[in-house]
């Protein structure tokens, strides 16, 4: 070997050393790192362990969950349910729904039943819905979750509670068109139970379904206060069981496990070769950073180059190497990130509540987030699992502020339909209903400030909140010309509470509604863009 080979080769190997060495220390002062934040939070009250976070549980509450589940899954699929279910406050034009359970029949744009055959649905499933009711009478459930599970945690109640959600809508419009309000406000209430019954279920996904249960309670709501024959005393507990509905605490509770979960996940890939392999071929998206490293200018800047050198070469050959890298080198600067975001993430929720203004805490935790993740190193593994498990999560709790905010906007709704059947009229201002009909002036969630309300000379009324903009767009529900879609109640400038469509309005909105929407279709599936 010629000398000139040797020192080539000793200078490779010496870069190697260096490398390596480096390696070593950088994971050693990033172990370090993370383990001094974790104090640091502990310090501070937080719980990082799954064994913690574990709601309380009782024979009770097991055994009425398992009540629960039994009357659900004894549930048979009608003509109706689930295929077809009537429209609910189906908006035809912004702020403007017409009542379903007025309409003659009910149809889509592919088929139409008759209210008959909803209720003979109804009457099949009676005995089942029965025991729902009554099950949901227990004050807790606990399905009995094994938390410790962590992601691999199967949660297959969830759906079939979502389909029970939508079982008892449809059985409560089926009761307002034939008139039956006490039974109507039963099966409403009902499903205000359910949307209840896993409040305490520290998952994303379980807090995320209880939003989607509420919001189908929204428009059996909205279509219960359009009849007429209510008595002060069944809206008085309409309106109770929807201000015992919350949503950003448990979200809380629920980001809580979800960091728990994941400080976990990341113990056992750093552990399991299998699960770690398992992860990384179904997620990692290989490749390195694509931008070139700059040649050192002076030998205090070699060590730095080798290390880069080894990151940006390791994360590029495949994610084999990637696996290597982030198990050597990164994992635990990637928790860390994944901790930080989380800790984030928690906060908004946190500052929302004190502050009774959502608007607020979302600006101050998307500038907060936008430091954490400014070098996000994309391209490489260094950021894997937190890049993979913490972005997901950045728009919970804004989900948990819109229901919350549609919340207080049912139990406005239900306090102005109360005083005016007892007074005759609606009142100058939501303050004038404090404390006979409201405990206090109900709050826009979304910027801390009073709902806005103003009556109308028709004998209606608009009651709307900002929506996420925060701007006071004085009631205006059109949708904004950056989104699509059909009118709803959260797409407008201003989330509306909407009033009544005349019956002219509606024929209109139905008769070309399900054509249009057929012949939309049928020119998209062709390539051709409607008119």
């Amino acid at each position: 070997m010629t000398r000139l080979k040797r020192r080539i080769l000793l200078s490779v190997l010496a870069l190697a050393g260096l490398a390596a060495l480096l390696i070593v220390l950088h994971n050693f002062r990033a172990r370090q790192a993370l383990a001094a934040r974790k104090a640091e939070l502990v310090a501070q009250g937080e719980k990082l362990t799954v064994e913690e976070l574990i709601p309380p549980s009782s024979p009770e509450a097991r055994r009425g969950a398992n009540d629960l589940m039994q009357a659900a899954w004894q549930l048979r699929q009608g003509s109706v349910v689930p295929n077809n279910l009537p429209k609910s406050m189906w908006f035809v034009s912004p702020g403007k729904a017409s009542v379903g359970w007025r309409q003659s029949g009910i149809r889509d744009d592919k088929k139409t039943n008759t209210w008959d055959e909803l209720a003979e649905d109804v009457n099949m499933n009676g005995a089942a819905l029965e025991q729902i009711r009554e099950a949901l009478k227990s004050p807790r459930f606990d399905m009995n979750l094994n938390y410790k599970m962590g992601f691999n945690l199967l949660l297959p109640h969830l759906a079939k509670l979502k389909s029970l959600a939508q079982w008892l809508s449809a059985a409560t419009e089926n009761d307002l068109h034939a008139g039956r309000l006490n039974e109507a406000a039963a099966n409403l209430n009902t499903l205000l139970s359910l949307a209840n019954a896993f409040r305490d279920e520290r998952l994303i996904i379980s807090q995320l379904v209880r939003m989607a249960i509420t919001a189908i309670a929204i428009s059996p709501a909205w279509e219960s206060l359009q009849a007429d024959g209510w008595t002060d005393a069944q809206l008085a507990e309409l309106q109770k069981n929807w201000e015992s509905l919350e949503f950003l605490q448990p979200m809380e509770h629920a980001l809580e496990m979800e960091r728990a979960m994941g400080i976990e996940a990341f113990d056992r890939l750093r552990n399991s070769d299998a699960e770690r392999r398992q992860f990384f071929n179904g997620n990692f998206p290989g490749g390195g950073s694509g931008s070139p490293l700059a040649t050192p200018a002076s030998v205090a800047e070699v060590p730095e180059f080798a290390l880069e050198w080894s990151k940006e070469h390791l994360s590029s050959l495949s994610s084999f190497a990637g696996e290597t890298a982030w198990l050597r080198l990164w994992s635990y600067d990637d928790e860390l990130r994944y901790v930080q975001t989380l800790q984030l993430m928690l906060e908004v929720p946190r500052r929302a509540r004190r502050a009774q203004s959502f608007i607020s805490a979302q600006a101050w935790g998307a500038k907060e987030y936008q430091r954490i993740w400014e070098h996000d190193d994309s391209g490489s593994p260094r950021y894997w699992l937190s890049r993979l498990l913490g972005p997901a999560l950045e728009r919970v709790s804004a989900k948990a502020a819109r229901i919350e905010t549609q919340r207080d906007l049912v139990v406005a709704a239900i306090a102005l339909k109360r005083f005016q059947l007892r007074q005759g009229r609606l009142p100058p201002d939501l303050k004038s209903m404090v404390p006979e009909y409201l405990s206090q002036t109900p709050k826009d969630f979304m910027d801390g400030r009073e709902l806005r309300y103003r009556p109308n000379a028709d004998s209606g009324f608009v009651l709307y909140s900002v929506n996420e903009d925060g701007n006071d767009d004085g009631g205006d529900a059109t949708i904004p010309k950056d989104k699509q879609g059909r009118p709803n109640l959260i797409n407008g400038r201003d989330m509306v509470w909407p009033m009544p469509a005349t019956a002219q309005e509606a024929a209109e909105a139905e008769a070309k509604g399900p054509k249009g929407d057929s012949n939309r279709l049928m020119l998209e599936r062709y390539g051709l863009k409607p008119k």
